[in-house]
């Protein structure tokens, strides 16, 4: 379980921190605020290592990206 909540620099999120997180969080807002950013930032932080939930996330909102493998 998640305590608290630091997203910096991702999407339209310059920074949301949120020092308290309860065992149930709402996300609310007005359209275009944020609410599927972070929900977005959630769902890549949980997968960490899978680089195909990134390509999943960009593909649900029509954005595009550059990978460099190595």
């Amino acid at each position: 379980m998640l305590n608290s909540l630091l997203i910096e620099n991702f999407r339209s999120l310059e920074k949301l921190e949120v020092p308290q997180l309860g065992q149930i969080n709402l996300i609310v807002g007005r359209n275009n605020s944020g609410k599927s950013s972070v929900l977005d930032a959630l769902k890549l932080y949980a997968s960490f290592s899978d680089e195909g939930t990134l390509v999943d996330i960009i593909d649900e909102h029509d954005e595009f990206y550059i990978s460099r493998r190595r």
